[in-house]
Formats: C-alpha cells, sequence, structure tokens
C-alpha cells in the first residue's frame, strides 16, 4: 500500500496501480476483506486511482471502504473511517459534485469534533472545502475558512512558503 503511495508521489502512476492492486490482493488473500488493514490498502488504491483522474472509480473504491469500515464495526468519528470520508469529499470536488462533497465534508467535521486538531490538519492540506463552499454559493464562508487557513500557513510555514502562497 505504502509503496503505491511513493510510486504515485514519483508520477509513476500506471506502477502505483499496479502495486496497490498487488498489495489488496495480498491482503485479502492473508487478512481477509473484513480488516482494517485490508480496508486501509484499499484507501491507498483509491488515492492512486484519483490521482490518474479517474475519479468516479476512486469514489466507488472510498465508499467500499466506508461500507466496509462500518461493517466491521469501526465507529464513525474514528479517524481511519473519517480520513476515507474526507478523500471521498475531495473526489467528489474532482467530479464537480459540490453537494456530495460538502456532505462528506460536513460529516467529517462533526465527527472529528474531539479531535478537530486532525481534521484541522485535512483541511488545510488543500482547497477542496473552500472551493466546495464557492460552488454552492457560500462565498462568505469560504472566503473566511481561506483566511484561516492562509494565517494558520503563515503562522506555522512563514509567508514565503508554497502551500501559504495557494491560500
Amino acid at each position: 500500500g505504502h509503496l503505491a503511495l511513493n510510486l504515485m508521489q514519483q508520477g509513476r502512476l500506471l506502477e502505483a496501480e499496479l502495486t496497490g492492486r498487488e498489495a489488496l490482493r495480498k491482503m485479502l488473500r492473508y487478512a481477509g476483506k473484513y480488516t482494517p488493514a485490508t480496508v486501509r490498502v484499499l484507501g491507498h488504491l483509491a488515492t492512486v486511482i484519483e490521482a490518474q483522474g479517474r475519479h468516479e472509480d476512486a469514489q466507488s473504491l472510498l465508499r467500499i471502504a466506508i461500507d466496509t469500515y462500518q461493517k466491521i464495526g469501526m465507529p464513525s468519528g474514528s479517524m481511519m473511517v473519517e480520513d476515507v470520508r474526507f478523500k471521498l469529499g475531495e473526489t467528489y470536488v474532482s467530479l464537480e459534485n459540490w453537494p456530495a462533497a460538502i456532505k462528506q465534508f460536513d460529516l467529517a467535521e462533526r465527527n472529528m469534533a474531539p479531535q478537530i486538531a486532525v481534521y484541522n490538519k485535512w483541511l488545510s492540506d488543500g482547497v477542496s472545502v473552500p472551493l466546495a463552499l464557492i460552488k454552492i454559493g457560500k462565498v462568505r464562508e469560504a472566503a473566511t475558512l481561506l483566511r484561516k487557513l492562509h494565517t494558520t500557513d503563515a503562522t506555522r510555514l512563514g509567508i514565503k512558503h508554497y502551500r501559504t502562497a495557494q491560500k
């Protein structure tokens, strides 16, 4: 799973997918379908598929991951479930399904309330949530959020850091 993500970061997307599929096959064979480790590998494969621009396929894999976590009793609010949910929201952004994206982001935020720092970390890694807010007409909320993210990045990373400039 992690090797697939490493290959993806190198831009070797076909190798990343093949490696991710092989890792998933091995996890299914050795650990079974209903284990957190298998679902985590499935999530890694979905990330690779998303990076290839295959958003519908990634969305399907992420929905399966959430459903499987629920079947094995992983509670909503656990970092593993909500990380997948947030990624599903980002995938909906790629699909330009703004209401579905906002629904996933809102669920993840609500479920992560006891661990809001983790949710804020996911939030600060990109601009998917503000973009979705703009697209559904919540421009003021998006602007407020972007100011907050910019301030946080400027404090943590410095004003000249590329991530600060993105916001």
